[in-house]
């Protein structure tokens, strides 16, 4: 697989995962719901896929990184 075409694969994914999310939390109106549920599955999902060794990694990269990710920025109209 080409780096074009696992990019083009990750924004698909990307993009309709966060559709789904958005959907999810105007019906429940509650953001932290949803939040809670994708990180316990994505959690899941490694420790699928990964070793334990590459899980336990994973985790420290996601620990170390945490406070680089940036909030999404809602425009809200009133």
């Amino acid at each position: 697989m080409t780096k074009k075409n696992l990019d083009d694969k990750l924004k698909i994914v990307y993009d309709e995962l966060f559709e789904k999310a958005a959907d999810l939390i105007l019906r429940f109106e509650n953001p932290q719901i949803v939040a809670s549920t994708l990180m316990a599955q994505a959690i899941r999902l490694y420790r699928t896929i990964l070793t334990e060794k590459e899980f336990e990694e994973m985790i420290e990269i996601v620990l170390k990184n945490a406070h680089e990710v940036k909030p999404f920025i809602f425009h809200k109209l009133h």
